[in-house]
């Protein structure tokens, strides 16, 4: 009769012969000759050496990107004061200006108009009324309202400073020329060939060419006006765009 744990014993052994030829064959196993050790040994120095290489190069660049992140902020730091005494000089000089006007009889109202970034987009059509204007928040307070309808009423001039102030009260009037309070949102595009209804006289800067704003000025008067005028500011060095000269176009 067989054993029945003969097979096992049989197992046993070949697993265990198998573990002892892997250890004679690490025993026995050449191992590499002079030369070759030391060519190892030497590129593992050379490893070595590049990797301190590559970090003396790393603190090189980390020390150089502290030192250009201090001078950006002491750069800005310097910009950031010098528009801060700017801003401020120039909100004494406008409310100088305006305690000037009120002194001689100049009456002055507030609107508002949140400015997107469409009003300065170039116009990219052929055909203007295929132009997309982006909406702007606004509002007319009902005060105010009635305080410029009496002006205009009365016969007086209504001076839009500014194209916001344009869009505001062009967009709240009606085509008798009366104000009607408001608030929302606006995309009214004036464009030559425009029937104004409220605004009498404007104050505005000098546009960026081929935007909405050149094209509103050029609306309320005559193109070759406004080109000749952009070309006297151009010749008399005026400053052009938002934080530029001005001029009056009546």
């Amino acid at each position: 009769m067989a054993n029945k744990d003969s097979g096992s014993g049989f197992s046993i052994g070949l697993v265990l012969g198998a573990i002892v030829g892997l250890a004679v064959g690490f025993l026995y196993a050449p191992r590499p000759g002079k030369e070759t050790r030391e060519l190892l040994r030497e590129k593992a120095e050379k490893v070595k050496e590049g990797a301190e290489k590559v970090k003396e190069g790393a603190e090189k660049v980390k020390g150089k990107a502290t030192e250009i992140a201090e001078e950006v902020k002491e750069k800005a730091t310097e910009v950031a004061e010098e528009v801060k005494e700017t801003t401020a000089e120039a909100k004494k000089k406008a409310q100088a200006k305006l305690d000037e006007l009120k002194s001689k009889g100049v009456q002055t109202e507030f609107v508002t108009l949140h400015v997107g970034l469409g009003t300065f987009q170039p116009v990219k059509t052929e055909d203007l009324t295929d132009h997309q204007m982006h909406s702007e928040w606004f509002e007319l307070s009902e005060d105010t309202a009635n305080r410029l309808n009496q002006v205009k009423k009365s016969g007086k001039k209504i001076i839009a400073v500014g194209t916001t102030s344009v869009r505001v009260l062009e967009s709240c009037s009606d085509s008798n020329g009366q104000l009607e309070s408001q608030s929302g949102e606006t995309d009214i595009f004036i464009y030559p060939g425009y029937e104004w209804k409220f605004v009498d006289q404007l104050i505005t800067n000098f546009h960026v060419p081929k935007s909405t704003l050149l094209m509103l000025v050029s609306s309320f008067a005559d193109r070759n006006f406004i080109l000749k005028a952009y070309e006297k500011a151009k010749n008399n060095h005026y400053r052009f765009f938002s934080f530029g000269d001005s001029m009056l176009i009546q």
